[in-house]
């Protein structure tokens, strides 16, 4: 058994903080479209999404580390069956493709705001730097993550803390139209998760090494760290009310509230959350097709971006409230699966 390490506890909390905390999370769109909606209620919400994150994730290690799987596609095979994971894995492609794309057009959007150049500036400039760090391969993932998301998570805390401290009001109703969240706040928590940990999963199942020497207690920190740093941003959103929840990034609109300074820190902050949340859905496409084709991986790594360009055009908050419910609904299938398998012990003997 591998002596317990501190330092590999804390790289894996933070790669599962920052695969989950993408720009829908840190600009405040995720939060408000599963969480804030739903007032007070939001708020539990959050909690029961940082307890699911922390035992799901913690399971997935285990399964991982005890039965040697090196990728999630031997781990969906665990959970499905050769044949039926086949189907399953097909639906994490277009997951991945669809969450990197994402945080490309949530790059566009945020160098857009800051700087007044076209979107494409900032999606082209952004996909070159994870090119860069996708080459590095896992390792280079892992620092990352260890490197950024601590400030990450500090500066989160800090803005959602000084404006209520600086700009108290009391919670405000918010009159949303319906949704495909829909109106029960713990579906929503749900759906937040089962999303989410498709994209965990990808990272989490390449780190079975690490469950003896901390990986474990590692990512049942980063579900703590999730929930109550969600748990910060939705009471922040939902008292500022819709004056700024409508904005396309409402806890950068509250940084910049807050003071000019604030505002470019927070820019950094969305930006890294961005770069942490792409590299996860990058490194699980690359460690996909380098499975199939015996092409070099700079030529694989390019490949994978083509693809992003189909979302070009949209809004960061368009593809929050569009493709992220939906891909929480086709998350469900994974959650289920995962939950069977964690209710049978035999599996674990």
């Amino acid at each position: 058994m591998r002596a317990y390490s501190p330092l590999v506890m804390w790289q894996v909390a933070c790669t599962y903080v920052g695969t989950v905390i993408g720009a829908g999370f840190a600009s405040g769109q995720e939060i408000v479209k599963f969480f804030s909606i739903f007032g007070i209620s939001g708020i539990w919400g959050t909690f029961a999404a940082g307890l699911l994150f922390a035992v799901l994730g913690g399971a997935i290690l285990k399964t991982v580390s005890n039965f040697g799987i090196k990728d999630y596609e031997e781990y969906i095979a665990f959970l499905f069956g050769t044949r039926k994971s086949r189907v399953i894995n097909g639906l994490i492609t277009l997951f991945l493709f669809a969450g990197l794309a994402v945080m490309l057009v949530a790059s566009g959007s945020l160098f857009s705001q800051l700087f007044a150049c076209p979107g494409w500036v900032g999606f082209l400039i952004t996909a070159l730097v994870l090119y860069g760090i996708l080459l590095l391969d896992l390792e280079g993932v892992l620092w990352v993550n260890m490197l950024l998301v601590p400030g990450l998570i500090v500066l989160c805390v800090g803005v959602a803390a000084a404006s209520l401290v600086c700009y108290p009001k009391a919670p405000a109703a918010v009159g949303f139209e319906v949704n495909l969240v829909g109106n029960n706040w713990l579906l929503a928590s749900v759906l937040y998760v089962a999303y989410n940990l498709v994209l965990g999963t990808v990272i989490l199942s390449s780190l079975g090494h690490t469950a003896q020497r901390g990986g474990i207690r590692g990512v049942m920190a980063g579900g703590i760290i999730l929930g109550i740093l969600a748990a910060v941003l939705c009471m922040a959103l939902f008292c500022q009310g819709e004056p700024v929840i409508r904005q396309e990034l409402p806890m950068l609109a509250i940084a910049q509230q807050i003071s000019p300074w604030a505002g470019w820190a927070y820019s950094f902050v969305l930006w890294v959350a961005i770069l942490t949340t792409a590299l996860s859905n990058g490194f699980g496409l690359l460690k996909k097709f380098e499975n199939r084709v015996a092409w070099p991986k700079a030529v694989i790594a390019f490949g994978i971006f083509i693809p992003t360009f189909l979302l070009l055009g949209w809004r960061l908050a368009q593809a929050v409230a569009v493709i992220y419910p939906l891909l929480g609904y086709l998350g469900l299938i994974f959650l289920a699966a995962l939950v069977v398998n964690i209710i049978k012990p035999q599996k674990y003997l």
